[in-house]
């Protein structure tokens, strides 16, 4: 009898969740284009250490910056 659970989708969504923030964190120029304003980018996650006021306790997600 199948529960409804899924293995394969929970496997690659804690890869993702695992991976994800060394893509955030990395020092790269990569550009998600329109999924840059929903996904954490490397230039949105340098953003969110800007000394600049306007970025200060700013843009806080780890995934998302919705």
């Amino acid at each position: 009898m199948r529960s409804g659970f899924d293995g394969t989708f929970s496997a690659a969504f804690l890869d993702f969740q695992f991976y994800f923030p060394f893509l955030a964190h990395a020092n790269t120029r990569i550009a998600l284009r329109r999924l840059g304003s929903v996904f954490v980018t490397p230039a949105s996650h340098r953003w969110h250490h800007a000394l600049e006021p306007a970025a200060v306790n700013r843009s806080c997600g780890a995934v998302l910056c919705v």
